[in-house]
C-alpha cells in the first residue's frame, strides 16, 4: 500500500529515473561496436557482443544485465545468446565466435575479435 506522502505520480517519476539509469549503465558497459550488419544480430546479440568485446571475461551476470537489463526471463538466456551469435556469424568464416570459461561466464573468441577489429577499422 502506497504511504501518503508517495503518490502516484511520485513512484512513475522514480521509475522513470531508475530506468534511466539502466540505460545508462547498459551503455557504460557495452558502448556501440560498428558490428557488420550482414551477421543480422539483434540488439540483446549486439550487446552481447559489444560486452565480451570490452572485457578478458565476462561474468554471466554482467552480461545477463547487459542483455535483458532488470527483465526476469530463465538463466539459460545467456548460453542461447551466445549459441545463436556463434551460428549467425559462422558463414562469416568466424569459427572461435565465443567461448566458455567455466564457472566464470564467457570470453570472446580471436576470430570474433579479428573480425570485429576489421570492420571498425581498429589495429590488432
Amino acid at each position: 500500500m502506497l504511504s501518503p506522502d508517495r503518490t502516484l505520480a511520485d513512484l512513475r517519476e522514480e521509475n522513470e529515473e531508475l530506468r534511466e539509469q539502466v540505460r545508462q549503465l547498459q551503455e557504460m558497459l557495452a558502448p556501440r561496436l560498428p558490428i557488420p550488419i550482414e551477421w543480422r544480430l539483434t540488439v540483446s546479440e549486439r550487446r552481447f557482443v559489444e560486452a565480451l568485446y570490452r572485457r578478458d571475461v565476462c561474468a554471466r551476470d554482467l552480461l545477463f544485465g547487459v542483455v535483458c537489463g532488470a527483465v526476469e526471463t530463465t538463466g539459460q538466456v545467456i548460453d542461447v545468446h551466445a549459441c545463436r551469435i556463434r551460428k549467425k556469424v559462422r558463414p562469416f568464416g568466424i569459427d572461435k565466435a565465443i567461448v566458455n570459461v567455466r564457472g566464470i561466464g564467457f570470453a570472446m573468441g580471436a576470430d570474433l575479435r579479428r573480425a570485429i577489429e576489421a570492420a571498425s577499422g581498429v589495429a590488432a
